[in-house]
């Protein structure tokens, strides 16, 4: 794909991103309003009822000082109820005497709050003592105490649906009021009457109305679905809650068991979201064609300085190194042009600096074949002597000579880095012999290494150097005939532990530090490597967590134990079968895909 394709691609993800943002926005803007314009309603709603709710307090506080009081209330009307009052159409002493004291008592508790604007008190028999003719339909004020639960007028105010007033004009200021009522009960839990409070409908009107946002359709009703209030006609608002224009809500109020219902106008609330989402989709437009302008432009002179950029890689490709490119701009391209001219320089002078070295190589290698004693020569040549002392029958120096040829046999492979556990330990044998004929040291040698060891490989030369330090620090100074070393290998967990132990002088704790950090070497060393190289050759093949640790205790023992990865097969081996199987796979992708490259 060319520059200016992967451009416009890119312009267009970034236009496909912004109307794909633009959209989620308005989205949730529009789900974040509705969320506000419930909080809203609910807000509204909860605030109206609680302007009214105070008042319905006080006015359940004073319905229920009527009904529990005994001495004016709850005696008298348990006597007319439990009492003949009447006689051929006639009320008696009875009667009247009750009649007076309840008569007394609501005249005085009238006019006590605003907003009631009567008081009834109404036995079982349908004896009523009022202060006053409220309501035009009494009968219809009876069959709604007889619907109402009987037990829920026992525990407290039930408010009823409003009922027209019968005196119009006189001292109230609505067409309606609200009956609130109450059971009376006598001192045997009998039902024996009703306390019924009139509330002024004008004062819930004006309290609910008041806090209303604008264009806010309301209805109140009870637990029997009447209106109690309404802004809206006497439809209920529940019909019309999937009208998309508004956001419908309900606020329960349990106490006055009413539920109150509001939808709010939305388009009053999102006429700036919309015309938010004009403007950023405007905006998106405008972004989307200025950057298609300005891609436009860019990849023009991209493709002008990527095409002579081209043509100079061309023909240095050619074999013209004498080529530099030039551009006029300070932008990526120039360095990368600067570098090229930089590299194209850099890669003449070390094509004539090779051209040199070769020469001068040619030169030396001459120089040193002239002066150098070849490595099978010298092997020959212990064979010869090998050969001539068991002519001569001094058969004490065939063992020595053989130990040191096949010494110099392992040293020779010098191209192998890891090779099997046997070999290493064939390696250390041969060490371990020439020792032996030095006569410095006095020691046995014994192994315990496991069959399924033998073919595990291993770094080259890791044993031989921590055997010398055994032979060294361990038997050097001592002459007994019981010094032992023991070498040993085993698998535990997929780790291959080679421990080497003496039974020599020991260690201290600053002798172990200093061995494994001090690279020098003596001169009697057959070979310039240390601990502190095998250490660190150990690290950089196997990486962590393997490795070589020394423990020791003074006059008792030395032991290095060797943490090692079981390594079935040499690493140049797995290199080359995993080099083998990646151009395998390459060659598949290719003959399955011939034009990939070209794309």
């Amino acid at each position: 794909m060319t520059i200016r394709r992967k451009l416009f691609f890119l312009c267009g993800i970034l236009a496909f991103l912004g109307m794909l943002v633009s959209v989620v926005w308005y989205r949730t803007a529009q789900d974040i309003t509705r969320l506000y314009l419930n909080n809203l309603s609910q807000s509204a709603m909860r605030d109206a009822y609680n302007a009214f709710d105070y008042i319905l307090t006080d006015t359940q506080h004073m319905c229920t000082m009527i009904a529990l009081n005994e001495e004016n209330v709850v005696n008298p009307l348990a006597a007319i109820e439990h009492n003949v009052v009447e006689v051929n159409g006639v009320l008696n002493g009875t009667y009247l005497q009750n009649q007076r004291i309840l008569k007394e008592f609501i005249s005085s508790m009238n006019g006590y709050k605003y907003y009631i604007v009567g008081i009834d008190i109404v036995s079982c028999k349908g004896y009523r003592f009022t202060s006053g003719h409220i309501v035009q339909n009494y009968d219809k004020l009876s069959e709604m105490i007889a619907e109402t639960d009987d037990e829920q007028l026992r525990q407290s105010m039930v408010m009823l649906s409003p009922l027209q007033v019968d005196n119009v004009g006189v001292y109230l200021t609505s067409d309606f009021v609200v009956p609130s009522v109450r059971a009376v009960l006598d001192s045997n839990r009998e039902l024996v009457g009703y306390t019924v409070l009139y509330f002024d409908y004008s004062v819930i009107e004006q309290m609910f109305s008041d806090h209303l946002p604008e264009g806010s359709l309301f209805q109140v009703q009870n637990d029997r679905q009447d209106m109690i209030f309404t802004n809206c006609g006497d439809a209920p608002l529940q019909t019309r809650r999937d009208d998309a224009d508004y956001v419908y809500s309900t606020y329960a109020a349990p106490q006055a068991g009413w539920t109150l219902h509001m939808m709010i106008p939305s388009a009053v609330y999102t006429r700036e979201i919309q015309h938010g989402l004009y403007y950023s989709g405007g905006l998106v437009l405008a972004v989307f064609l200025l950057a298609f302008g300005i891609a436009m432009a860019i990849s023009r002179r991209i493709n002008a300085e990527i095409a002579g950029f081209r043509n100079a890689m061309h023909q240095v490709g050619q074999g013209d190194l004498d080529v530099r490119y030039t551009v006029s701009t300070r932008d990526e391209i120039a360095v990368m042009a600067s570098t090229f001219n930089h590299m194209v320089a850099r890669l003449k002078k070390l094509i004539n600096e090779v051209a040199v070295y070769e020469r001068q190589k040619q030169d030396m290698q001459l120089k040193l074949l002239q002066a150098q004693i070849n490595p099978h020569f010298v092997s020959n040549t212990l064979n010869v002597v090998a050969w001539m002392a068991k002519v001569q029958h001094a058969d004490s120096i065939i063992p020595l000579t053989n130990a040191l040829s096949r010494l110099l046999r392992s040293v020779m492979r010098q191209s192998e880095r890891f090779v099997p556990l046997s070999a290493e330990l064939d390696y250390v044998k041969s060490y371990l012999e020439i020792m032996e004929y030095s006569g410095n040291y006095q020691f046995e040698v014994e192994y315990a290494v496991e069959e399924d060891c033998q073919a595990l490989f291993v770094p080259r030369f890791i044993l031989q150097p921590v055997v010398e330090n055994a032979l060294v620090h361990g038997f050097s100074h001592s002459l007994s005939c019981n010094n032992l070393l023991r070498i040993a290998a085993q698998v535990e967990e997929d780790r291959l532990l080679i421990t080497v132990e003496d039974n020599g002088a020991g260690m201290t704790d600053a002798q172990i530090r200093a061995l494994m950090t001090d690279s020098r070497r003596t001169g009697v060393s057959v070979s310039s490597i240390g601990v502190p190289n095998v250490m660190q050759r150990i690290r950089m093949e196997c990486d962590e967590p393997f490795g070589l640790e020394y423990t020791s205790e003074i006059g008792r023992y030395t032991r290095a134990i060797f943490t090692l990865p079981v390594r079935r097969r040499a690493e140049e081996e797995e290199e080359e079968a995993a080099a083998l199987t990646a151009a395998q796979e390459r060659r598949k992708t290719d003959e399955q895909d011939p034009d990939r490259d070209r794309g």
